[in-house]
Protein backbone atom coordinates (compact mmCIF):
# COMPACT_ATOMS: atom_id res chain seq x y z
CA UNK A 1 0.00 0.00 0.00
CA UNK A 2 0.99 3.52 -0.62
CA UNK A 3 0.40 6.57 1.36
CA UNK A 4 1.05 10.53 1.32
CA UNK A 5 0.03 12.81 4.50
CA UNK A 6 -1.12 16.06 3.43
CA UNK A 7 -0.77 18.58 6.37
CA UNK A 8 -3.99 20.88 5.52
CA UNK A 9 -5.69 18.36 3.04
CA UNK A 10 -5.82 15.35 5.31
CA UNK A 11 -4.41 12.00 3.47
CA UNK A 12 -5.73 9.05 1.12
CA UNK A 13 -4.61 5.77 0.63
CA UNK A 14 -3.82 3.79 -2.80
CA UNK A 15 -3.73 -0.01 -2.78
CA UNK A 16 -2.04 -2.17 -5.16
CA UNK A 17 -1.71 -5.68 -5.94
CA UNK A 18 1.59 -6.05 -7.30
CA UNK A 19 3.98 -5.08 -9.85
CA UNK A 20 2.54 -4.36 -12.98
CA UNK A 21 -0.90 -4.98 -11.65
CA UNK A 22 -3.94 -2.67 -11.49
CA UNK A 23 -4.24 -0.48 -8.28
CA UNK A 24 -7.85 -1.72 -6.33
CA UNK A 25 -9.10 1.54 -4.85
CA UNK A 26 -7.97 4.84 -4.42
CA UNK A 27 -9.36 6.46 -1.04
CA UNK A 28 -9.24 10.13 0.21
CA UNK A 29 -9.74 10.85 3.88
CA UNK A 30 -9.99 14.07 6.11
CA UNK A 31 -10.36 16.42 2.88
CA UNK A 32 -7.94 14.93 0.50
CA UNK A 33 -9.73 15.90 -2.68
CA UNK A 34 -10.46 13.75 -5.62
CA UNK A 35 -7.85 16.15 -7.90
CA UNK A 36 -4.56 15.08 -4.94
CA UNK A 37 -5.85 11.69 -5.28
CA UNK A 38 -5.74 11.31 -8.74
CA UNK A 39 -1.86 13.62 -8.93
CA UNK A 40 -0.81 10.76 -6.52
CA UNK A 41 -2.42 7.97 -9.29
CA UNK A 42 -0.62 9.20 -12.49
CA UNK A 43 1.95 9.36 -10.76
CA UNK A 44 2.31 5.83 -9.69
CA UNK A 45 0.68 4.38 -13.29
CA UNK A 46 3.65 6.31 -14.59
CA UNK A 47 6.06 3.96 -12.84
CA UNK A 48 4.21 0.91 -12.67
CA UNK A 49 5.39 -1.37 -15.23
CA UNK A 50 3.12 -3.80 -17.89
CA UNK A 51 3.87 -7.42 -17.79
CA UNK A 52 4.74 -8.24 -21.35
CA UNK A 53 4.22 -11.20 -23.73
CA UNK A 54 5.16 -11.66 -27.71
CA UNK A 55 4.39 -14.45 -30.04
CA UNK A 56 4.49 -14.93 -33.95
CA UNK A 57 0.88 -14.61 -35.03
CA UNK A 58 1.49 -15.41 -38.83
CA UNK A 59 3.78 -15.29 -41.48
CA UNK A 60 4.45 -11.52 -41.38
CA UNK A 61 3.03 -10.61 -38.11
CA UNK A 62 3.56 -10.53 -34.44
CA UNK A 63 1.35 -10.18 -31.73
CA UNK A 64 2.28 -8.28 -28.57
CA UNK A 65 -0.23 -8.54 -25.69
CA UNK A 66 0.15 -6.98 -21.71
CA UNK A 67 -1.20 -6.64 -18.40
CA UNK A 68 -3.61 -4.11 -17.65
CA UNK A 69 -1.90 -1.01 -15.74
CA UNK A 70 -4.55 1.01 -13.46
CA UNK A 71 -5.04 4.54 -14.32
CA UNK A 72 -3.29 4.17 -17.73
CA UNK A 73 -5.50 5.77 -20.68
CA UNK A 74 -3.56 4.28 -23.28
CA UNK A 75 -0.19 2.44 -24.04
CA UNK A 76 2.61 2.55 -26.31
CA UNK A 77 3.95 -0.66 -28.01
CA UNK A 78 7.70 -0.13 -29.08
CA UNK A 79 9.85 -2.07 -31.28
CA UNK A 80 13.44 -2.43 -32.39
CA UNK A 81 15.83 -4.44 -34.02
CA UNK A 82 18.03 -5.41 -31.53
CA UNK A 83 17.66 -6.10 -27.49
CA UNK A 84 19.56 -2.57 -26.70
CA UNK A 85 18.93 -0.99 -30.05
CA UNK A 86 17.01 1.81 -31.14
CA UNK A 87 13.23 2.04 -30.03
CA UNK A 88 10.56 3.17 -32.48
CA UNK A 89 7.18 3.37 -31.14
CA UNK A 90 4.60 1.26 -33.27
CA UNK A 91 0.92 1.76 -31.77
CA UNK A 92 -0.49 3.64 -28.97
CA UNK A 93 -3.71 2.09 -28.16
CA UNK A 94 -6.06 1.61 -25.21
CA UNK A 95 -6.38 -2.22 -25.76
CA UNK A 96 -4.42 -4.52 -24.06
CA UNK A 97 -2.83 -6.13 -26.87
CA UNK A 98 -1.53 -5.62 -30.43
CA UNK A 99 -1.09 -7.16 -34.31
CA UNK A 100 2.11 -5.59 -35.83
CA UNK A 101 1.19 -7.10 -39.36
CA UNK A 102 3.53 -6.46 -42.67
CA UNK A 103 6.79 -7.52 -41.22
CA UNK A 104 9.29 -9.23 -43.07
CA UNK A 105 9.04 -12.99 -41.93
CA UNK A 106 12.78 -14.35 -39.47
CA UNK A 107 13.20 -10.85 -38.77
CA UNK A 108 14.39 -9.96 -35.27
CA UNK A 109 11.96 -8.26 -33.40
CA UNK A 110 12.02 -6.67 -29.63
CA UNK A 111 9.31 -4.98 -28.11
CA UNK A 112 8.90 -2.77 -24.97
CA UNK A 113 5.34 -1.60 -23.80
CA UNK A 114 4.68 1.53 -21.36
CA UNK A 115 1.74 3.24 -19.95
CA UNK A 116 0.32 6.43 -20.99
CA UNK A 117 -1.06 8.60 -18.07
CA UNK A 118 -1.66 12.12 -18.85
CA UNK A 119 0.01 12.24 -22.03
CA UNK A 120 3.09 10.88 -21.04
CA UNK A 121 4.84 7.89 -21.34
CA UNK A 122 5.59 5.96 -18.16
CA UNK A 123 8.20 3.38 -17.65
CA UNK A 124 8.98 0.77 -20.51
CA UNK A 125 8.62 -2.75 -19.60
CA UNK A 126 11.48 -5.66 -20.37
CA UNK A 127 12.30 -6.28 -24.23
CA UNK A 128 10.55 -9.22 -25.28
CA UNK A 129 11.40 -10.62 -28.75
CA UNK A 130 9.63 -12.55 -31.17
CA UNK A 131 9.72 -13.40 -34.97
CA UNK A 132 7.27 -12.79 -37.65
CA UNK A 133 7.10 -16.31 -40.01
CA UNK A 134 8.09 -18.63 -36.68
CA UNK A 135 6.12 -20.90 -38.72
CA UNK A 136 8.36 -23.69 -39.61
CA UNK A 137 6.51 -27.07 -38.81
CA UNK A 138 8.76 -28.86 -36.43
CA UNK A 139 9.51 -32.61 -35.03
CA UNK A 140 8.28 -33.91 -38.64
CA UNK A 141 8.40 -37.18 -39.23
CA UNK A 142 7.68 -40.00 -42.38
CA UNK A 143 6.96 -43.82 -42.13
CA UNK A 144 5.51 -46.61 -43.79
CA UNK A 145 1.70 -46.92 -43.85
CA UNK A 146 1.80 -50.43 -45.43
CA UNK A 147 2.67 -51.70 -48.93
CA UNK A 148 1.63 -48.61 -51.23
CA UNK A 149 1.58 -45.57 -48.62
CA UNK A 150 3.56 -43.52 -46.31
CA UNK A 151 2.15 -41.18 -43.47
CA UNK A 152 3.90 -37.95 -43.10
CA UNK A 153 3.18 -35.94 -39.51
CA UNK A 154 4.61 -32.73 -37.58
CA UNK A 155 3.87 -30.37 -34.54
CA UNK A 156 1.58 -27.74 -34.65
CA UNK A 157 2.21 -24.33 -35.64
CA UNK A 158 0.23 -21.57 -33.61
CA UNK A 159 -1.19 -19.70 -36.20
CA UNK A 160 -1.56 -22.50 -39.26
CA UNK A 161 -4.57 -22.86 -40.97
CA UNK A 162 -3.30 -25.86 -43.35
CA UNK A 163 -0.38 -27.22 -44.04
CA UNK A 164 0.99 -28.29 -47.80
CA UNK A 165 3.13 -31.50 -47.89
CA UNK A 166 5.81 -31.58 -50.65
CA UNK A 167 7.09 -35.05 -52.21
CA UNK A 168 10.51 -35.82 -54.07
CA UNK A 169 12.22 -38.93 -55.33
CA UNK A 170 15.54 -37.77 -54.14
CA UNK A 171 16.55 -35.40 -51.16
CA UNK A 172 17.78 -32.79 -53.39
CA UNK A 173 15.24 -33.54 -56.31
CA UNK A 174 12.19 -31.50 -57.25
CA UNK A 175 9.60 -31.26 -54.57
CA UNK A 176 5.77 -31.14 -55.54
CA UNK A 177 2.43 -30.97 -53.75
CA UNK A 178 1.09 -33.94 -53.34
CA UNK A 179 -1.29 -32.67 -50.61
CA UNK A 180 -2.99 -30.38 -47.96
CA UNK A 181 -4.26 -31.16 -44.46
CA UNK A 182 -5.82 -29.30 -41.60
CA UNK A 183 -4.70 -31.71 -38.97
CA UNK A 184 -1.48 -32.74 -37.80
CA UNK A 185 -0.82 -35.92 -40.87
CA UNK A 186 -0.62 -36.79 -43.63
CA UNK A 187 -1.00 -40.24 -45.70
CA UNK A 188 0.62 -40.54 -49.17
CA UNK A 189 -0.64 -43.22 -51.26
CA UNK A 190 -0.64 -44.78 -54.11
CA UNK A 191 3.50 -45.31 -53.88
CA UNK A 192 5.57 -47.97 -54.77
CA UNK A 193 6.79 -50.19 -52.44
CA UNK A 194 10.30 -50.42 -51.52
CA UNK A 195 10.87 -47.08 -52.92
CA UNK A 196 12.69 -44.04 -50.82
CA UNK A 197 10.34 -40.89 -50.73
CA UNK A 198 11.25 -37.38 -49.63
CA UNK A 199 9.19 -34.91 -47.87
CA UNK A 200 8.89 -31.55 -46.49
CA UNK A 201 6.23 -29.57 -45.17
CA UNK A 202 5.14 -26.13 -44.73
CA UNK A 203 2.30 -24.33 -42.95
CA UNK A 204 -0.09 -21.62 -44.25
CA UNK A 205 -1.26 -18.80 -41.81
CA UNK A 206 -3.68 -17.10 -40.30
CA UNK A 207 -2.74 -13.58 -42.01
CA UNK A 208 -0.83 -15.31 -45.21
CA UNK A 209 -3.86 -15.50 -47.61
CA UNK A 210 -2.75 -17.90 -49.97
CA UNK A 211 0.97 -17.87 -49.15
CA UNK A 212 2.73 -20.88 -46.81
CA UNK A 213 5.72 -20.07 -44.76
CA UNK A 214 9.61 -22.06 -44.93
CA UNK A 215 9.82 -25.25 -45.67
CA UNK A 216 10.31 -28.18 -42.88
CA UNK A 217 13.33 -30.03 -42.64
CA UNK A 218 13.22 -32.97 -44.98
CA UNK A 219 12.48 -36.26 -44.20
CA UNK A 220 12.00 -39.79 -45.62
CA UNK A 221 10.44 -43.45 -45.68
CA UNK A 222 9.74 -46.29 -47.94
CA UNK A 223 6.56 -47.79 -48.56
CA UNK A 224 6.63 -51.85 -46.88
CA UNK A 225 3.96 -54.48 -45.85
CA UNK A 226 3.18 -54.12 -42.19
CA UNK A 227 4.56 -56.77 -39.89
CA UNK A 228 2.08 -59.49 -39.68
CA UNK A 229 0.13 -59.19 -36.42
CA UNK A 230 -1.73 -61.29 -33.83
CA UNK A 231 0.39 -64.73 -34.41
CA UNK A 232 -0.67 -68.01 -32.84
CA UNK A 233 0.77 -71.32 -32.71
CA UNK A 234 -1.60 -74.07 -31.78
CA UNK A 235 -0.70 -78.38 -31.72
CA UNK A 236 -2.07 -79.75 -34.54
CA UNK A 237 -1.97 -83.49 -33.95
CA UNK A 238 1.18 -85.56 -32.39
CA UNK A 239 3.50 -84.27 -34.82
CA UNK A 240 2.55 -80.95 -35.95
CA UNK A 241 1.97 -77.30 -35.16
CA UNK A 242 -0.80 -74.60 -36.79
CA UNK A 243 0.28 -71.71 -37.13
CA UNK A 244 -1.81 -68.61 -38.48
CA UNK A 245 -1.84 -64.58 -38.44
CA UNK A 246 -3.80 -61.60 -39.85
CA UNK A 247 -4.16 -60.81 -43.25
CA UNK A 248 -1.64 -57.75 -44.20
CA UNK A 249 -2.77 -55.18 -46.69
CA UNK A 250 -1.16 -55.27 -50.01
CA UNK A 251 1.44 -58.16 -49.19
CA UNK A 252 2.07 -60.52 -51.80
CA UNK A 253 2.97 -63.61 -49.59
CA UNK A 254 4.68 -64.47 -46.10
CA UNK A 255 7.33 -66.27 -45.04
CA UNK A 256 7.23 -68.60 -42.21
CA UNK A 257 10.34 -68.93 -39.99
CA UNK A 258 11.24 -72.12 -37.13
CA UNK A 259 13.80 -71.83 -34.31
CA UNK A 260 13.68 -75.11 -31.27
CA UNK A 261 14.29 -71.88 -28.95
CA UNK A 262 13.40 -68.35 -28.77
CA UNK A 263 16.90 -67.11 -29.43
CA UNK A 264 18.34 -69.51 -31.54
CA UNK A 265 18.45 -69.99 -35.58
CA UNK A 266 15.12 -69.57 -37.06
CA UNK A 267 15.30 -71.11 -40.75
CA UNK A 268 12.52 -70.90 -43.29
CA UNK A 269 9.93 -73.72 -43.42
CA UNK A 270 7.02 -71.84 -45.28
CA UNK A 271 6.64 -69.50 -48.19
CA UNK A 272 2.83 -68.96 -48.42
CA UNK A 273 -0.14 -66.84 -50.28
CA UNK A 274 -1.99 -68.13 -47.07
CA UNK A 275 -2.78 -66.85 -43.71
CA UNK A 276 -1.85 -70.11 -41.98
CA UNK A 277 -0.10 -73.11 -42.00
CA UNK A 278 0.76 -76.37 -40.60
CA UNK A 279 3.67 -77.50 -39.82
CA UNK A 280 3.90 -80.94 -39.87
CA UNK A 281 6.66 -83.88 -39.35
CA UNK A 282 7.60 -82.44 -35.68
CA UNK A 283 8.53 -84.33 -32.80
CA UNK A 284 5.81 -85.16 -30.39
CA UNK A 285 6.20 -82.63 -26.86
CA UNK A 286 8.93 -80.84 -28.61
CA UNK A 287 8.66 -77.22 -28.32
CA UNK A 288 9.24 -75.05 -31.38
CA UNK A 289 9.10 -71.19 -32.02
CA UNK A 290 7.59 -69.44 -34.83
CA UNK A 291 7.76 -66.07 -36.71
CA UNK A 292 6.44 -65.02 -39.83
CA UNK A 293 6.89 -61.51 -42.12
CA UNK A 294 4.98 -60.41 -45.23
CA UNK A 295 6.38 -59.14 -48.40
CA UNK A 296 5.46 -57.65 -51.52
CA UNK A 297 6.85 -58.60 -54.93
CA UNK A 298 7.99 -55.55 -57.33
CA UNK A 299 8.86 -56.69 -60.81
CA UNK A 300 11.41 -59.72 -59.39
CA UNK A 301 11.99 -58.26 -55.59
CA UNK A 302 10.67 -59.17 -52.78
CA UNK A 303 10.08 -55.76 -50.43
CA UNK A 304 9.86 -57.08 -46.85
CA UNK A 305 7.68 -56.00 -43.65
CA UNK A 306 10.23 -53.99 -41.17
CA UNK A 307 10.40 -57.02 -39.42
CA UNK A 308 9.41 -60.38 -38.16
CA UNK A 309 6.46 -60.82 -36.04
CA UNK A 310 6.60 -61.47 -32.27
CA UNK A 311 7.66 -65.47 -31.93
CA UNK A 312 4.93 -67.61 -30.84
CA UNK A 313 5.46 -71.47 -29.76
CA UNK A 314 3.80 -74.34 -29.35
CA UNK A 315 4.39 -78.18 -29.28
CA UNK A 316 3.03 -81.17 -30.77
CA UNK A 317 0.37 -83.29 -28.79
CA UNK A 318 -2.09 -85.25 -29.68
CA UNK A 319 -5.56 -84.14 -30.55
CA UNK A 320 -8.79 -84.35 -28.20
CA UNK A 321 -10.96 -87.33 -29.03
CA UNK A 322 -13.63 -86.33 -31.23
CA UNK A 323 -17.21 -88.14 -32.32
CA UNK A 324 -17.84 -88.54 -28.74
CA UNK A 325 -20.95 -90.99 -27.36
CA UNK A 326 -22.33 -91.93 -24.25
CA UNK A 327 -24.91 -95.19 -24.23
CA UNK A 328 -26.39 -97.14 -22.45
CA UNK A 329 -25.05 -101.27 -22.69
CA UNK A 330 -27.10 -102.33 -19.85
CA UNK A 331 -28.95 -101.53 -16.42
CA UNK A 332 -25.20 -101.54 -15.11
CA UNK A 333 -22.48 -100.56 -17.86
CA UNK A 334 -22.22 -97.51 -20.32
CA UNK A 335 -20.42 -97.83 -23.63
CA UNK A 336 -18.35 -94.94 -24.55
CA UNK A 337 -16.98 -94.53 -27.82
CA UNK A 338 -14.94 -91.90 -30.11
CA UNK A 339 -12.98 -91.39 -33.00
CA UNK A 340 -9.37 -92.77 -33.60
CA UNK A 341 -6.50 -90.15 -32.67
CA UNK A 342 -3.93 -90.23 -35.41
CA UNK A 343 -0.55 -90.99 -33.42
CA UNK A 344 -2.03 -92.34 -30.02
CA UNK A 345 -0.98 -95.29 -28.17
CA UNK A 346 -3.76 -95.16 -25.98
CA UNK A 347 -6.71 -93.17 -24.15
CA UNK A 348 -7.30 -92.43 -20.45
CA UNK A 349 -10.79 -92.71 -19.62
CA UNK A 350 -12.21 -90.10 -16.99
CA UNK A 351 -15.70 -90.58 -14.97
CA UNK A 352 -17.59 -88.33 -12.74
CA UNK A 353 -21.33 -87.90 -11.41
CA UNK A 354 -21.41 -84.52 -12.07
CA UNK A 355 -20.64 -82.70 -15.50
CA UNK A 356 -18.95 -80.03 -13.35
CA UNK A 357 -17.56 -82.50 -10.75
CA UNK A 358 -14.03 -84.18 -9.92
CA UNK A 359 -13.21 -86.81 -12.57
CA UNK A 360 -11.47 -89.83 -11.77
CA UNK A 361 -9.53 -92.53 -14.38
CA UNK A 362 -11.55 -95.50 -14.73
CA UNK A 363 -9.56 -96.74 -17.66
CA UNK A 364 -6.21 -96.79 -19.82
CA UNK A 365 -6.72 -97.91 -22.92
CA UNK A 366 -3.39 -99.29 -24.27
CA UNK A 367 -4.31 -99.60 -27.76
CA UNK A 368 -4.13 -96.64 -30.03
CA UNK A 369 -6.47 -98.47 -32.55
CA UNK A 370 -9.30 -98.84 -29.54
CA UNK A 371 -12.70 -96.72 -30.29
CA UNK A 372 -14.66 -97.64 -27.97
CA UNK A 373 -14.70 -99.11 -23.93
CA UNK A 374 -17.63 -100.04 -22.10
CA UNK A 375 -17.92 -98.96 -18.12
CA UNK A 376 -19.47 -101.84 -16.12
CA UNK A 377 -20.68 -102.05 -12.37
CA UNK A 378 -22.72 -98.51 -12.03
CA UNK A 379 -25.75 -97.84 -10.83
CA UNK A 380 -29.00 -98.03 -12.75
CA UNK A 381 -30.86 -94.71 -13.11
CA UNK A 382 -27.64 -92.57 -12.08
CA UNK A 383 -26.36 -90.29 -15.04
CA UNK A 384 -22.89 -90.70 -15.48
CA UNK A 385 -20.19 -88.39 -17.68
CA UNK A 386 -17.41 -89.53 -19.24
CA UNK A 387 -14.47 -87.73 -21.37
CA UNK A 388 -11.00 -88.94 -22.17
CA UNK A 389 -7.62 -87.67 -23.96
CA UNK A 390 -5.47 -89.91 -25.72
CA UNK A 391 -1.51 -90.41 -25.10
CA UNK A 392 1.47 -90.93 -27.22
CA UNK A 393 4.14 -92.54 -25.32
CA UNK A 394 7.53 -90.62 -26.32
CA UNK A 395 11.13 -92.23 -24.70
CA UNK A 396 8.67 -94.40 -21.66
CA UNK A 397 6.80 -91.32 -21.11
CA UNK A 398 3.61 -90.51 -21.69
CA UNK A 399 2.71 -87.18 -23.48
CA UNK A 400 -1.37 -86.72 -23.01
CA UNK A 401 -3.37 -84.16 -25.35
CA UNK A 402 -6.18 -82.52 -24.47
CA UNK A 403 -9.58 -83.94 -23.10
CA UNK A 404 -12.30 -84.67 -25.36
CA UNK A 405 -16.12 -82.95 -24.62
CA UNK A 406 -18.20 -84.61 -22.14
CA UNK A 407 -20.41 -87.06 -22.78
CA UNK A 408 -23.19 -88.12 -20.70
CA UNK A 409 -25.67 -91.62 -20.10
CA UNK A 410 -27.35 -93.42 -17.73
CA UNK A 411 -27.69 -97.81 -17.06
Amino acid sequence: AFKSKYTTKGDYTLTKKGRGKPASKVQGRNGATAKEASALLCRVAARSVPLVRASSAGLTSVKVAWTKVFGATKYGVYRAASKNGIYTRVALTSALSFTEKNLTAGMACYYKVCAVVGGADGEWSAAIAAKPGSVIPAAVKAASAGSTGVKVSWSKVAVAREYAVYRAASAAGSYKKVGTSSGLCYQDKGLTAGKTYYYKVRAKCLDGGTTFGPYSSIVSAKPIPATPSSPKAVSAGYNSVKVSWAKVSGASGYELVRATSKTGKYTLVKTTNATSYSNTGLTTNKTYYYKVRAYRTVGKTKVYSASYSAAVTAKPVPTAPGRMKAARASSSSVKVSWAKVSGASGYEVARATVKTGKYTTVKTVTSGSAVGYTNTGLKKGTTYYFKLRAYRMVSGKKVYGAFSAIVSAKP
